[in-house]
């Protein structure tokens, strides 16, 4: 099914150019759309769409493994290191070695970082009740988001 996702069409019409009726390309105009208006709002903070995720995230679960991190992301542990980097210039996250098995890194939000994050709250949660309010019904919304959680889980699977 890997090969097959850029095939599925949003619309039959077949003189709507491929462009329009594909999903993938559908996705990933929302997505970008949506990662450069987030990136507007935390640039104040000094912050990418990108960092806040990975800040929330390191929050939300404690110290984390890299490893772990990359998966929860969906991402390749190359470009987590190239995201984490800057962070960690900045003092927001710290990496040490695991201490149970030295191969493993082990990520930690700093104080620092625990702040930052806090200040991105406000402008995280505005941005997200402007983007659900777009979606006007609450069952539009449960239902975008358990389509889009099952096709991560089911393509990353395969």
């Amino acid at each position: 099914m890997k090969n097959h996702v850029s095939r599925i069409a949003v619309s039959k019409d077949a003189s709507d150019p491929v462009s329009r009726r594909c999903l993938s390309f559908a996705l990933q105009r929302a997505t970008l759309a949506i990662s450069r208006q987030l990136d507007d709002e935390l640039r104040p903070l000094g912050l990418t769409s990108r960092q806040s995720i990975i800040l929330s995230e390191i929050a939300e679960t404690g110290t984390l493994h890299m490893a772990a991190l990359a998966d929860v992301l969906g991402k390749d542990r190359t470009t987590i290191t190239a995201n984490l980097r800057p962070l960690m210039e900045r003092g927001l996250i710290v990496s040490a070695l695991d201490r149970d098995d030295r191969r493993m890194r082990m990520i930690t939000l700093t104080p620092r970082g625990t702040r930052l994050l806090e200040q991105a709250r406000g402008p995280l949660n505005r941005f997200n009740a402007e983007l659900c309010a777009r979606i006007r019904s609450k069952g539009a919304m449960r239902d975008l988001r358990a389509v889009l959680e099952s096709l991560s889980q089911q393509l990353g699977r395969e």
